[in-house]
């Protein structure tokens, strides 16, 4: 089973804009409203779709099976979510509850790009902060496009290695620490699932794990699979 939810914590992406933007994107919007304790979920309709967080909080709650929750997590005003397309395989369902009344801005993915990505094109980030900016900005928005969660992962990873990589015995060492949740708040998923790909690229000899950092033993791989969610877009 796989994860059909994805979402970008940490940045308020309605932050800064200026109030000439601000009323474009609303007008480029549908509007979406829920009642606090009113509890919805996204259409089951191709993922065309940017959901943003205009007001209120939300909460997002994996079912693990009828009875029982997995992951839950908190969306606040700003930040970003979607849907993955449905590839015909079994998902796990989800449901989200509104913490409080709630406004979400639905903007097409071009819309979304028109207005929030175009003006990191072009630019070159050296920085640690900054890359991770342009990563949950720029590239991770398209995570509804990716099919699965390794996909995103290969493809995060191969972005810290051109900024951080370092050769050593055993591979391309990467230079800073990534712990499960910095990994999932990037990929827009949740630890658990980070905890498999990673389990999985071990076993399939990608990666290995040294003293808490990664290092890529097979980048070829790594780059078949992160070009194969590009592929299927």
């Amino acid at each position: 089973m796989r994860n059909s939810f994805w979402f970008i914590k940490g940045i308020d992406i309605l932050s800064g804009l200026d109030k000439d933007l601000l009323h474009k994107v609303s007008r480029a919007s549908r509007i979406d409203k829920f009642q606090q304790k009113q509890i919805f979920s996204l259409p089951n309709a191709p993922a065309l779709s940017v959901y943003l967080l205009n007001s209120g909080r939300i909460r997002y709650v994996r079912l693990l099976n009828e009875n029982n929750e997995g992951a839950s997590v908190e969306i606040v005003r700003g930040e970003v979510f979607g849907k993955i397309p449905d590839t015909g395989e079994h998902v796990f369902p989800f449901f989200l509850e509104a913490l409080d009344n709630v406004e979400i801005w639905v903007l097409s993915k071009l819309d979304f790009q028109r207005f929030f990505m175009k003006e990191t094109q072009g630019r070159s980030f050296s920085s640690y902060a900054g890359m991770l900016k342009r990563r949950k900005l720029e590239n991770n928005v398209w995570l509804l496009l990716y099919t699965d969660v390794p996909e995103r992962i290969a493809s995060l990873l191969l972005d810290f290695a051109r900024l951080f990589g370092k050769e050593s015995k055993g591979g391309l060492l990467l230079g800073i620490k990534l712990s499960l949740q910095n990994l999932a708040h990037l990929t827009g998923t949740t630890p658990s699932f980070i905890l498999l790909a990673l389990a999985g690229f071990i076993n399939r000899g990608h990666i290995e794990i040294v003293r808490n950092r990664i290092v890529i033993k097979n980048q070829e791989a790594l780059k078949l699979l992160a070009r194969r969610g590009h592929d299927a877009t």
